[in-house]
């Protein structure tokens, strides 16, 4: 069968992908701007890249290798975020050293905690968010906006800051901080503390008038506000003077200082108040007058207590870790108690009517009481260290730390408590008031009574009525010292702590790599995606969990080893970070963070032979689309498909192939592979399906052959209907009946629907195949055979039916034949039969100049095709034999001279009877003589070259060479008249004689010669 053409039919694959990923990246670059829009092309700064994550549209940042400054805090908002570096400049995944260094530079910023107020700078900072991710990155965060102090304390920095995050996943990162700064060194003294101020004076008692009041007590020292006033005194029995009014507390420190109490009021009366002084009386004698008491001066206040003092050295414990950290200020020391305020003076008593007074007057009032001193305050505590933190995290769950190098710098060092200070001094209590004689014109007190006691008279006796002077008030007390205050704490240097677990990390962890030559190359980081893994070194690989081999030769089979095999296609099913293993070392390398649908294959089961394959794709996105078909033995035993017969890589163009014959008439399978390449993800691993390519045979015959206008039948036998070119028949049997020959084609369905195609060649026979020579050439007289081939059947034409007929002729004729062949196809055809002529021998001659024998072809001027010669008469002088060339070689008898004959005879190779005959002349002579050389010196002796007996040769033909092949000399004929005269030569002109010397002659005898004569000659003179 003869497959001429392919039906230009189509079986239709479907392609279907489900729930692809967007491209979510955020490009990040060291040319990237802050307005860049975070793609390829247009790449974003850090700063840029993370406000358009923030934005929520895209999460996954990548950065280019490269060194990055930053001169803020970077705040990451919302949750799915990674960041991931270690990207070369065509964004493929490097792994064999980290390469993105981000040196922030953050301001100083301030927080309040409760009451208190803090200042940090933070590098990276996330709160109330999950899924945050740091990978492949070294991030610096310098201390160069550290500032001092904040209320005291040190200003503390932070490398990442999570606060409530849920899983915070930080790998193969470094982090360096830079140094906390100290808290305030300066130690603060408490300052001393107020004076209590004076006591008021009591006032004047008149004579037949109103009593004195007391005078107001003294403010305690550092106190707002006055002492309670004196009492003024009754007018009952008695007309006593008020007692004067106790002196205020002094004030204490505003940390813990405590009250010591007012002083108490005078006494009242005669005796003086029962809390303050009690009135005290002496005679006065003036003008005979009874004696009338004078107030009891008020006693002195108590002073202060002092108070505890705390160590002022650094503390040994931290702050509080909180939502950040605290630094611990020392504790503030306590204020020494303030002093007791003095009791005022009692008053004077008053004039009872004595015996020489008539209306008595009213006694003096009290003095006040002195004001109590302030207390010393305590002194300040010592100022607090700030601390450095790699990470800190609070309020969170799950954090992952993976082949990370975390290193907190220096923390800040707390300042010692400074001292307590002395209490004030108390104030000093007033004076009692006497009597003023005038009693209704005094306006103003007269404390004429002082801090002893001593009241004195009334000058002019006491005729309008005396009262006794009040006593004067008591003296505060002395303020109590101030405590001193506490050291304050120094900071904290942790690479990790977190307010719930405690101390994480101390210090730096290590940061595990595989060797230098391992390199592994990460090409996206989606599940069901190639990834290429690449290693120099000796040890299997580990994929970790969920990670697979890529099954690149069919559903269940890979030709890649994972024990031995350095270069190795991968792929995984899940999400997460992936522990890739070589050997025994492992290193948590690979951030799958996209979650990729693999493509489904609709198709049909079966489709037809030669027919085409069209796949279309809906892949939303895809860069590429590789589609590869190859036959399988079975698709339940797919381990070894044969080669590919068609590879298809469009970009978002549908594949088209015309699918191989399959002209075995048998069922075979197919497996179609595809893989698709996106902007994301690179290229997805493989997906398959298989389909069968069925071939049901038509049989038609080849070749068909018609004899020249007779019709011919072929039927077609295989498929269920049929449609022949020729004339659109549908049965199986076809008749054809051509003039030329003609290719018919018909194309029959078969049980599957599938049409196909075949062909049967129509040769129209012109010529059956009948052979025979066009010409004989045969004997008279003899049988001849005459031979024909190439049919089944012959018919000469004297109806022999043999494929040979013998004849006999005597005269040229044509022989005619018919042959048939298998087919029937006649044809005729004559053969020229020609009568062989006879051979033509001619006369020949042959000189012999005495040699012993001679060889003489006899037979190169004869006509026709005989066998060898033969002698019919032999010679007479001599012996001849006929050789196996066909010459003869004559032998004469010795020393004979003269001429001698032999006839011989030729005859045709096929035909003996036809022969003709010759004579051949041998002419037998002398040798010639030549001279051996010539003195052509003119003596006459030997001045010619002579050669004996060449005058019988009228034809002959002389030439004499030098011994460098020159012509000398050459004469046709020659005649024995050479003398040594050069008639050519190179040496010398003509007509020179040549020198002396040996040359070379060359003599024919005849222009014909064969074997001419050649010889040596000397010229000597």
């Amino acid at each position: 069968m003869k497959h001429l053409y392919t039906l230009l039919l189509s079986i239709l694959f479907t392609l279907t992908i489900y729930g692809q990923e967007p491209c979510n990246y955020i490009y990040v670059t060291t040319s990237g701007t802050a307005l860049g829009t975070g793609t390829k092309a247009d790449p974003a700064d850090m700063v840029q890249a993370i406000a358009i994550a923030n934005g929520g549209l895209r999460s996954h940042i990548r950065i280019m290798n490269g060194t990055y400054a930053v001169n803020q805090k970077l705040s990451i908002t919302v949750s799915n975020i990674t960041i991931e570096g270690n990207f070369n400049a065509t964004w493929d995944k490097v792994t064999s050293t980290t390469n993105v260094i981000i040196n922030s530079t953050p301001a100083l910023e301030t927080a309040i905690v409760g009451t208190e107020t803090i200042g940090h700078i933070i590098g990276i900072e996330t709160v109330n968010n999950t899924n945050i991710s740091l990978i492949d990155l070294t991030i610096n965060v310098l201390n160069t906006n550290i500032g001092t102090t904040t209320m005291r304390r040190g200003n503390s920095v932070y490398g990442v800051y999570a606060n409530a995050i849920s899983n915070l996943n930080i790998i193969r990162t470094i982090i360096t901080v830079g140094n906390a700064s100290n808290g305030d060194l300066t130690a603060v003294s408490g300052a001393i503390g107020t004076f209590g101020t004076i006591g008021s004076c009591g006032n004047l008692g008149n004579c037949d008038g109103p009593v004195g009041n007391g005078g107001n007590g003294g403010t305690g020292g550092g106190n707002v506000g006055a002492a309670t006033a004196g009492v003024i005194g009754s007018v009952g029995g008695g007309r006593t003077g008020g007692n004067g009014g106790g002196g205020g507390t002094g004030n204490y420190d505003e940390n813990n200082g405590f009250s010591a109490g007012n002083g108490g009021d005078g006494g009242s009366g005669v005796l003086g108040g029962t809390i303050g002084g009690s009135g005290g009386g002496w005679t006065c004698l003036d003008q005979g007058c009874n004696s009338w008491p004078q107030g009891q001066t008020g006693s002195i206040g108590q002073n202060g207590t002092d108070a505890i003092s705390y160590n002022t050295a650094i503390q040994s414990t931290f702050g509080q870790f909180l939502q950040y950290y605290i630094p611990g200020l020392g504790i503030n020391g306590l204020g020494g108690l303030g002093g007791g305020g003095g009791k005022g003076g009692g008053g004077g008593g008053g004039d009872s009517g004595g015996f020489f007074c008539g209306n008595a007057g009213g006694g003096g009032g009290g003095g006040g009481g002195g004001g109590g001193g302030e207390g010393g305050e305590g002194g300040k505590g010592g100022g607090a260290g700030g601390s450095s933190f790699a990470v800190y995290t609070t309020g969170g769950t799950t954090y992952s730390f993976l082949n990370s190098t975390l290193t907190a710098g220096l923390a800040g060092i707390g300042g010692i408590g400074g001292s307590g200070a002395l209490g004030g001094t108390g104030g000093t209590g007033g004076n009692g008031a006497s009597n003023d004689k005038n009693s209704w014109t005094s306006n103003s007190p007269n404390c004429n009574i002082d801090q002893a006691g001593n009241g004195v008279c009334a000058l002019g006796g006491c005729f309008d009525g005396e009262g006794g002077a009040g006593g004067a008030g008591g003296n505060g007390g002395a303020g109590g010292i101030g405590g001193s205050g506490q050291g304050g704490t120094n900071g904290v240097s942790n690479a990790h702590y977190d307010t719930g677990l405690g101390i994480v990390a101390t210090s730096s962890t290590s940061l595990t790599t595989f060797p230098t030559n391992v390199v592994i190359t990460e090409n996206q980081g989606c599940t069901n995606s190639e990834i290429n893994f690449a290693k120099t070194t000796l040890g299997a690989w580990s994929l970790g969990n969920n990670g697979f081999v890529v099954n690149n030769i069919s559903q269940l089979v890979t030709s890649y080893n994972i024990t031995t095999d350095n270069t190795l296609p991968a792929y995984y099913t899940t999400t997460g970070i992936k522990t890739i293993g070589v050997g025994i070392e492992f290193i948590p390398l690979l951030n799958i963070v996209y979650n990729r649908s693999l493509p489904i294959i609709t198709a049909p089961m079966r489709i037809c032979s030669y027919d085409s394959l069209l796949v279309l794709c809906n892949v939303v996105g895809a860069l590429q689309y590789e589609w590869i078909v190859q036959e399988i033995s079975s698709p339940f035993s797919l381990t070894t498909p044969g080669p590919n017969v068609y590879v298809g890589n469009q970009v978002q163009t549908p594949a088209k192939s015309k699918m191989p014959f399959n002209t075995s008439g048998l069922t075979k399978t197919y497996q179609l592979k595809l893989r698709v390449k996106d902007e994301c993800c690179g290229w997805s691993i493989p997906v398959y399906t298989t389909f069968d390519i069925t071939d049901v045979p038509l049989v038609l015959k080849d070749t068909l052959k018609q004899c020249k206008g007779i019709a011919v039948n072929d039927t077609a036998v295989g498929h269920i209907s049929y449609v022949w070119s020729n004339n659109g028949g549908t049965n199986p049997l076809a008749t054809f009946l051509f003039v030329n020959d003609t290719t018919v084609y018909v194309i029959g369905t078969d049980i599957f629907n599938c049409k196909k195609r075949d062909s049967t060649f129509i040769k129209i026979i012109k010529n059956n195949g009948l052979v025979v020579p066009a010409t004989l050439d045969v004997c008279p007289n003899q049988n001849f055979d005459a031979v024909a081939a190439g049919v089944v059947s012959y018919l000469w034409f004297n109806s022999t039916t043999n494929d040979t007929l013998s004849y006999i002729i005597s005269a040229p004729i044509q022989l005619w034949v018919r042959g048939t062949d298998k087919f029937g196809c006649k044809q005729s055809d004559t053969i020229k039969v020609s009568i062989y002529a006879p051979p033509t021998a001619l006369l020949d001659s042959m000189r012999n100049i005495a040699l012993p024998d001679i060889e003489i072809n006899i037979t190169k001027n004869d006509g026709g095709n005989f066998a060898l010669p033969s002698i019919v008469t032999f010679p007479k002088h001599g012996t001849a034999e006929v050789l196996i060339s066909g010459n003869i070689k004559y032998t004469p008898t010795q020393d004979y001279i003269g001429n001698d004959t032999i006839k011989y005879s030729i005859c045709l190779a096929n035909c003996s009877d036809l022969c003709d005959s010759a004579i051949v002349i041998i002419i037998n002579e002398k040798k010639l003589t030549a001279s051996g050389g010539i003195t052509p010196n003119g003596d006459g002796l030997n001045d010619f070259f002579i050669i004996e007996g060449i005058e019988r040769y009228k034809d002959n033909d002389l030439v004499v060479v030098n011994r460098w092949g020159d012509v000398v000399y050459k004469a046709h004929p020659y005649k024995n008249d050479w003398d040594g005269k050069a008639m050519e030569s190179s040496l010398k002109l003509t007509g020179d004689y040549l020198p002396n010397g040996t040359y070379l002659y060359i003599l024919k005898l005849t222009p014909n010669e064969d074997k001419p004569i050649t010889n040596y000659l000397e010229i000597v003179r």
